[in-house]
């Protein structure tokens, strides 16, 4: 399945040495560390550090990654509720991430206002900002607080964190894009949708693809 040329252009600028469609490595606590997103980028994925940046192994490891200057190639991925943005602020001006996945603010969304805008002026919006949700409801509470670059739909088929009551991506993809775009109906406006769940090979890329991911 090709994908459109508009999707195709906004990859290439945001992480030009992917490949199409995207593969993503997520940020996985004590599994997803930096040798891991390190391969996967230089196989022509997006591959994210778990928890962010860690000081007992971090500055060595980042500065060891071979890619653009104060441009590092991978991203980190935070659980907020648990995590300091303010101890993460300096790493991000330092190394500027491709890409920083938020995952369950302590209250709600609002609580994610912070970390976006500090995130974007650090790396004057070059790191791009992904938002884990699990409902449609959850991805139109993100849309309305912060405008994520990029949405990640996680359905009850993923491993990991997930809700209580949820859906798979077979339904919820679908209908978190035709809400999204509703609210969002200018295309220089719209979040990217990255699917995960139940995703383990070719035919399960092509599907989430045609669901809109």
């Amino acid at each position: 399945m090709q994908l459109p040329s508009s999707l195709t252009s906004k990859l290439a600028a945001g992480y030009p040495w992917a490949a199409s469609p995207l593969i993503v490595s997520a940020p996985m606590a004590k599994v997803a560390m930096p040798k891991l997103a390190v391969a996967v980028s230089k196989a022509g994925g997006l591959g994210f550090i778990a928890a962010g940046y860690h000081k007992g192994h971090g500055d060595t490891t980042l500065e060891s990654i071979n890619g653009v200057p104060k441009f590092l190639p991978v991203g980190v991925g935070f659980i907020t509720w648990s995590a300091s943005l303010e101890k993460a602020l300096p790493s991000f001006s330092r190394y500027c991430p491709a890409a920083v996945w938020l995952f369950a603010p302590p209250k709600g969304f609002q609580d994610l206002i912070p970390w976006v805008t500090k995130i974007r002026e650090a790396t004057s919006s070059r790191s791009k900002i992904w938002v884990q949700v699990g409902s449609v409801s959850d991805a139109v509470g993100v849309v309305n607080a912060i405008d994520p670059d990029v949405i990640v739909v996680q359905g009850l088929d993923a491993g990991g964190h997930s809700l209580a009551r949820g859906a798979s991506i077979i339904s919820l993809v679908p209908e978190i894009n035709d809400k999204i775009r509703q609210l969002r109906p200018y295309p220089q406006k719209q979040a990217d949708f990255l699917a995960a769940g139940g995703i383990s090979d070719s035919r399960g890329v092509a599907a989430a693809m045609a669901l809109g991911a």
